[in-house]
C-alpha cells in the first residue's frame, strides 16, 4: 500500500495528497504506518499529514 502512495506522489505530486485515517470506522494506526514507512522525504510526509489540508482549508476559507 505504501508503494501505491508513492505512485500517487509520483503521478499527482505531493501537494495534491491529504492524509485520511478512516476514523471512526477504522483504527488510525495502519494509515499512519503507511506514511511512516513511505520512501519519501520527511517534508513530503509532513505535507500529506497536515500541511496540504491546512493550505486547502485556508484557501477555501477566503471564499
Amino acid at each position: 500500500m505504501a508503494n501505491e502512495i508513492g505512485q500517487l506522489i509520483h503521478n499527482l505530486g505531493p501537494d495534491r495528497l491529504v492524509f485520511g485515517s478512516g476514523m471512526p470506522l477504522k483504527y488510525p494506526d495502519p494509515a499512519l504506518l503507511k506514511i511512516e514507512v513511505l520512501d519519501a522525504p520527511q517534508q513530503v510526509k509532513q505535507q500529506i499529514l497536515g500541511a496540504n489540508a491546512a493550505r486547502l482549508i485556508k484557501t477555501n476559507a477566503k471564499g
